[in-house]
This record gives C-alpha cells, structure tokens and sequence, in this order.
C-alpha cells in the first residue's frame, strides 16, 4: 500500500505520533536509570511521571484524532516502514533487536483492529458465509461474528493476566537480595513490559512504577460478559497458561550446566523462572500437579541423562519453582 493513500493531515498526526512515542521511551529510559541507583522515590522521578502523563494525554489525543477504522489501519501501520514483528515477554526475556516505539505504536492500531466485527466477519472462511446467506441465516452470521470478538477479547484478557503477575513477580526479583548481580535486567524488563501494554500503563503511573502484590486479572470477568461459558473459561485458561509454562520448562531443560558460565544466559534462565512462577500462581492446582508429575516421570528415566547429560542446574531452578509455589501464592495474591 501506498503511504501517499494517507491524507496530509493524517500523515502529520502519525509523524507527531511516533515523535510522543519516542518521548515516551526516552522518559521511560530515564526513570530506568533513576531506579537501578535507588532513586525511586524522589522529586526528580516524580517529575518524571508528571512529564510522562502529559506525554499519554497527548499520546491518546492523537490516536483519537486519527480515527483509526478497519481499512485505515493497515495504511498507518505501512507508514511506519518497520519489518519488526510486535514485541511481547518472550521476545523481550530473549533480548529483542527491534525498537520499542514501532511496537508500541502497531500493537495500538492493531488492537483497534482486531476489536472490529469487520475483522471477526472476515475469519468466517467464505464457504460458511455463502452456505449462511444461501440458507438466508443472517442472525447465524451475527452470532459467529460476535463469538469471535468475545474469543478475541478474552485472548487480549489472558495476555493482560500474564503480564500484571509476572510483573508483581519481577519486582520480587528485584527487591530479593539474591538477584542482586541481575538487577539491572530485571528493572529494565519490567519497564520494557509496561511500555508495550499500555492498558495497565496508567495503574503503574498511579503506583510509582511498583507492581501490586495483588493483581486484579480480568479473564473471568471478560469470559462473564461475553457469556462465555465458566468450564470453556476455565479450559482456555489453563490450555494457555500450561502451554506457557511448559516453554520455560522446555527452555530451562535445554541449557547445560557450562551455558551457566554465559552471563546473557544466566539473565534468560533467571526470567524464565520468574515467568514459570508467576504462571503457577494462577495456573490450577491439578494442572500444576500433572506438569510436576511428568516433569519427575522425565528426570527418573532411563532416557534422561542421555536427553539432558549436563542439566543439574536447570533441574535444580525448575524443582524450586515448583517448591516455591505456596510461598509466591502467599505474597503475591491474585483477584478476579
């Protein structure tokens, strides 16, 4: 697509868009700064936050006066000319190369996008569509439309979930002695998290940056109002944040115990285990208990020391993962 497609005026106001972003950012990289030398709760920090809510009104008054619909977006998102893919906590646990502020912008509009029923309508494959309006089943094609929003929607819900637990879990890391040697990255994670997801930016402003140690998760009350039903919930949930957790277990298996000497793996390793902690925190007990199972069903094999011969250390960080799930639950408590 042609960017000359945008009007004049539209193309000013993405120009003046990407410039507050990279505004942003640069506040962002400050306060970063400002916390790695304990500087937190200082007039100079808080100036900082006042500068970055100005820099969000002016953020959301722009992406309001672009009037972003299902056929423009995709001409604001060409505009900014970047091959990047949009970032999320995999891609920033393995140390992105992309910019941030492309990003932030793309998962903005896109979201825009994805919360439309023209989107929705155009995932219905064209054969259900002609078979629908052949048999003149018009309420048939509303329905299927608005399930797919409500599918969406929820999707957007767990990702939300993830992010406000592992971020209550970072700042554990952060205030634990033991991490000390890590703390550069894991504040630097933290922020890079809040950044991207500016649906729980504002909480974060409101807290000084500090996560809460009781995160509100909005899957279930998303699920309610779309009348999803509470056992199709319940599934989606725990498909998803088992899956999760089975990646960082997978990860955390493949490195040997010499990969341990890497410091940029040893940073990895530690924000794996943060996000499988915080995955287990709301992820169901007998969920829980089947992955713990076969996690030891692997390491008691007969194939194990062939699969993984230099593996102790990563066996040793996933079984404390596991062994620290009631004293997570205990500080940091999770509400629906």
């Amino acid at each position: 697509m042609d960017k000359k497609e945008l009007t004049v005026d539209e193309l000013k106001k993405m120009e003046n868009l990407i410039k507050v972003t990279e505004s942003i950012n640069s506040l962002y990289q400050k306060m970063i700064n400002l916390e790695l030398k304990g500087q937190r709760d200082t007039k100079e920090y808080q100036t900082l936050l006042d500068y970055l809510t100005i820099a969000l009104d002016t953020e959301n008054r722009l992406y309001n006066e672009l009037l972003i619909d299902y056929d423009k977006v995709f001409l604001l998102v060409d505009y900014l000319d970047s091959e990047d893919e949009v970032i999320n906590i995999d891609s920033i646990i393995e140390g992105y190369s992309n910019s941030k502020v492309p990003s932030r912008i793309m998962k903005s509009l896109l979201k825009e996008v994805v919360a439309s029923e023209k989107f929705a309508n155009s995932l219905i494959p064209n054969k259900y569509k002609q078979l629908i309006r052949l048999l003149n089943l018009n309420e048939a094609e509303e329905l299927i439309t608005k399930k797919i929003l409500a599918t969406i929607d929820l999707d957007m819900a767990f990702t939300r979930d993830i992010s406000v637990v592992y971020l209550a879990m970072l700042e554990e890391f952060i205030n634990n002695s033991d991490y000390e040697d890590y703390l550069d990255n894991l504040i630097k994670t933290k922020y890079d998290i809040i950044f991207i997801n500016r649906d729980i930016e504002k909480e974060f402003i409101a807290n000084g940056f500090r996560a809460s140690k009781t995160p509100d998760l909005s899957s279930e009350l998303c699920a309610n109002i779309s009348d999803i039903d509470y056992e199709v919930y319940d599934y989606l949930k725990n498909q998803i944040f088992s899956d999760i957790a089975i990646e960082q277990i997978e990860y955390l298996f493949s490195i040997n115990d010499n990969d341990y000497k890497n410091e940029n793996i040893c940073e990895k390793a530690l924000l794996r285990q943060c996000l499988l902690r915080a995955i287990f925190i709301i992820l169901d007990d007998e969920i829980i208990d089947a992955i713990n199972e076969n996690v030891h069903n692997i390491i008691e094999s007969d194939d194990y020391l062939e699969a993984f011969p230099e593996a102790k250390i990563s066996e040793k960080n996933i079984i404390n993962c596991f062994k620290k799930i009631k004293l997570d639950r205990g500080k940091i408590k999770v509400y629906s």
